[in-house]
């Protein structure tokens, strides 16, 4: 994020919770989180009810919030990128 010029913070605390990375401009706040599979995710592909309710706690605490899986990171990290910033520019307008 840092070499695309976005400012992030990392291991952000929020309430009992610490975000992978903040993105905070203003009132504009970010929660990116990037999910490891087997700790996130059922053996259906579901997300487990524990990132929902924090999900749900963040959103409520004006937060939005991108979740990437490890893979995409690793693959496809320019697309994680450019989501951020739509979502950054998305705010702005």
């Amino acid at each position: 994020m840092k070499q695309a010029g976005i400012e992030t913070y990392i291991q952000w605390p929020v309430g009992n919770y610490r975000l992978d990375m903040a993105y905070i401009n203003g009132t504009q706040k970010i929660d990116i989180e990037v999910d490891g599979y087997q700790y996130h995710f059922d053996a259906y592909g579901n997300r487990k009810s524990k990132d929902i309710r924090r999900d749900k706690f963040m959103t409520e605490r004006g937060w939005n919030v991108v979740r990437f899986t490890g893979s995409m990171v690793t693959n496809e990290l320019a697309s994680c990128v450019e989501k951020v910033k739509e979502i950054i520019s998305f705010n702005n307008e």
